[in-house]
């Protein structure tokens, strides 16, 4: 996957060994705690998980970028530690995004999941639909 692509609330959980969750190892959110509460619940109906896959977290210049779908804002986490807020920019990305998207030695593959992508001796597994988004 791109680098500094936010997962959190996506497809990831932590669990602490006293039970607490949190939506990443990075994000100090505390959403639950599997020994109180129905983990299912916590990843169906939490604020903050849902708030991040609706992408409320990401600052506002990022909401029209092309690539959204693919970089969703950076990492949540790594704007705050550089910022102290949430919303902020991933200090991060901007050299992704010319790493990966503006490379013109950047090779590409398709494959039955979607494709890869080879940058300067790196690969970056797509699923279709960032393919298509690449390819475009």
């Amino acid at each position: 996957m791109v680098n500094n692509y936010c997962d959190a609330g996506l497809n990831q959980l932590v669990i602490s060994p006293e039970g607490d969750i949190r939506p990443c190892v990075c994000l100090k959110e505390n959403l639950g705690n599997i020994f109180k509460e129905n983990i299912k619940e916590i990843w169906k109906k939490n604020k903050f998980i849902l708030n991040i896959r609706k992408l409320r977290y990401i600052p506002d210049d990022c909401k029209s970028y092309k690539y959204l779908a693919l970089c969703r804002g950076g990492c949540r986490a790594s704007a705050r530690g550089y910022s102290g807020k949430i919303n902020s920019r991933d200090p991060r990305w901007n050299k992704m995004e010319f790493v990966i998207f503006k490379n013109k030695k950047a090779k590409y593959r398709k494959e039955t999941f979607g494709g890869l992508i080879s940058v300067n001796s790196k690969l970056f597994l797509l699923d279709k639909e960032e393919y298509k988004l690449i390819k475009k």
